[in-house]
């Protein structure tokens, strides 16, 4: 019965950072992913067990915790029945919620041995140093790395022109999440293993930590980055009177502190990340060009523009994904777009933020006559337009005749800048909702269902939420669901304090 229970709890623990992004099983209303099913397997597995301990007679503990969590899933329950809207959805997450509770219960039954937890901490770094690994040659673009993660998640998530590292994970982060559990009680076992003199357990494990915290520093994740440092401040302190685990400690924080450096070369889109909330202010360009032009079908011009730096970040020529001033064709009214991509002129040097660059950009006129307007227009390389970085464009009316050289060009809207809302932003909607909705929120995960009404918003991203999981909780079940999550939260600390104490001694 043990065994089957440890078989359960180590598939949980090998598959959990690798969800295809493919659903293995679709049938009419679900769609099953391939963690799904191993989460069932397992959780089939353990209930077996249960079913025929019952059977025996057999009464296993209920497990630390168990009680504070069973009331937190009773108030999201009540919050998702009472939901004034997206009472569907609210149910459909509750029931993520409860398979989540059913794997700590699967947890909580393992026997409590020391050779048990030393098992599944082994097993926890196997998948750690896949994860790590991927996350860093993600990082570094490796082409091959690339293609093998499209199948775990969509495109490449960046910061500015920086790519964020998500690994296998679908989100970086989430990556970052998976990586801090798994960073936390690694770095326990390396205190241990070298405090022992275990030497080859310890420098593997040390390496597996390596590659999980460069990968986990990578995803840009504020919180995961000041969460990593506290980790290693607390073992560090834990450590005092066990040189050995102090030493590799102190070599693990130097080394990451290198690797990160070394990886991100001090780039201004990392330390931009890590000092503003948002990239709202980041890429902004101001444009001085032509009120009107006069060409000729097909022509190729140099005109005279000057462009002004008003971002936070510099704009550098000549890298794999240089700065460049460009342009697009739109409608007279500027309502469609007739042409998108416009030739690219180079910068002559780097441009800091305030300064103004001359330049001679080299413009392209349409094959077909006609009136246009021309929208000048930054980009960074295979990054991003600066249009869509919350950067206006400047315009110029031209005049195009001649006889065409080509078909009329096929028209589409004019994309607009990317959907963003800054974190104050956002917790002063979560906090009018909770104003509103105050006893028992407005249901489990309907904060991302809902905010846009809040923020006047005609189309909304689905995938927000609230960036604070205390507000989460309270928006998605109220004051009931809140306060009893707090709890949760109190007695899990006390838990890990007293369990530090007791080692300790």
């Amino acid at each position: 019965m043990r065994g089957a229970v440890f078989v359960a709890a180590a598939a949980v623990v090998l598959a959990a950072p690798f969800e295809a992004a493919v659903p293995w099983v679709v049938v009419p209303g679900q769609r099953v992913s391939s963690l799904e099913l191993v989460f069932a397997a397992a959780l089939g597995l353990w209930g077996s067990v249960r079913f025929l301990e019952w059977l025996r007679g057999r009464r296993r503990s209920r497990g630390y915790l168990t009680v504070p969590l069973a009331l937190v899933a009773a108030a999201m329950l009540v919050a998702a029945l009472a939901a004034p809207e997206h009472r569907g959805e609210a149910l459909r997450f509750l029931g993520r919620f409860g398979a989540g509770l059913l794997i700590y219960r699967l947890f909580a039954d393992l026997e409590a041995s020391r050779r048990t937890l030393f098992g599944l901490l082994a097993l926890s770094a196997v998948p750690a140093a896949l994860v790590g690994v991927a996350g860093v040659l993600e990082y570094l673009q490796v082409p091959a790395v690339e293609e093998l993660l499209e199948r775990f998640r969509g495109a490449p998530t960046y910061a500015g022109g920086q790519v964020r590292v998500s690994s296998t994970l679908h989100y970086p982060t989430i990556a970052a999440m998976y990586l801090e559990i798994v960073f936390a009680w690694l770095l326990g076992l390396l205190a241990h293993t070298a405090s022992e003199g275990r030497r080859r357990v310890a420098a593997a494990i040390f390496l597996v930590l390596l590659a999980a915290g460069t990968s986990l520093l990578v995803t840009s994740s504020r919180a995961a980055i000041l969460v990593l440092g506290a980790l290693l401040a607390a073992a560090g302190l834990a450590s005092l009177r066990r040189p050995r685990a102090l030493l590799a400690l102190g070599a693990l924080a130097v080394l990451l502190t290198g690797s990160f450096a070394l990886l991100t070369g001090g780039g201004q889109d990392v330390w931009l990340r890590l000092t503003t909330f948002d990239q709202r202010d980041w890429y902004l360009a101001g444009y001085q060009v032509p009120d009107r032009l006069r060409l000729s079908t097909g022509e190729v011009r140099l005109v005279p523009v000057e462009v002004t730096n008003r971002g936070l970040a510099a704009w550098t020529p000549g890298s794999e994904t240089p700065f460049h001033l460009s342009y697009h064709w739109l409608t007279p009214e500027g309502g469609s777009v007739a042409e998108f991509e416009g030739l690219r002129t180079e910068l002559p040097h780097p441009v800091r933020p305030g300064q103004t660059v001359r330049l001679q950009a080299r413009v392209r006129a349409p094959h077909t006559p006609g009136r246009y307007r021309l929208a000048w227009d930054m980009l960074q390389e295979h990054r991003f337009w600066f249009s869509q970085e919350f950067s206006p464009s400047a315009f110029t009316e031209v005049a195009v005749s001649g006889a065409p050289a080509g078909p009329p060009p096929a028209l589409r809207p004019v994309p607009g800048p990317r959907f963003l809302l800054d974190r104050p932003a956002i917790w002063s909607h979560a906090l009018d909702i909770l104003w509103d909705h105050p006893l028992l929120g407005i249901g489990p995960d309907n904060f991302r269902l809902t905010y846009g009404r809040y923020a006047e918003l005609e189309v909304s991203d689905l995938t927000y939420h609230t960036h604070n999981l205390y507000l989460e909780f309270f928006v998605s079940a109220g004051l009931l669901g809140g306060i009893l999550f707090l709890w949760f939260a109190w007695r899990a600390g006390r838990l890990a304090l007293d369990a530090a104490a007791a080692n300790a001694l």
